[in-house]
């Protein structure tokens, strides 16, 4: 049995004055109502499997933060100690340990 070629079996449906598609009303309740209402298990299953998702995310955002605030922190204590002991060795060499004598 042949069938028509697929441009024969094509109907053109204008657009709505309304703007929405005609077979919209149609489509509403056959698709919609029964999906979201009978599928209770996978909503739920898909709710919690989000939340996880989302909390494993933020979980890995926490520790990048606290990770990046951890090397920024032993960063400026090993600056800070080597300014110290820069101007230590150097009061040192100088003989800066004396407090100078300020006479108006």
């Amino acid at each position: 049995m042949d069938s028509p070629p697929i441009t024969s079996r094509l109907r053109y449906v204008p657009p709505s004055p309304s703007g929405k598609s005609p077979l919209s009303p149609a489509a509403a309740p056959a698709h919609h109502g029964r999906m979201e209402n009978g599928h209770f298990l996978r909503n739920a299953v898909l709710t919690i499997a989000g939340l996880v998702v989302a909390g494993v995310v933020a979980w890995w955002l926490i520790k990048a933060l606290i990770g990046v605030i951890f090397y920024i922190l032993v960063g400026a204590l090993v600056v800070g100690g080597a300014v110290y002991l820069y101007g230590k060795a150097k009061r040192s060499i100088r003989g800066g340990n004396r407090r100078p004598i300020n006479r108006w």
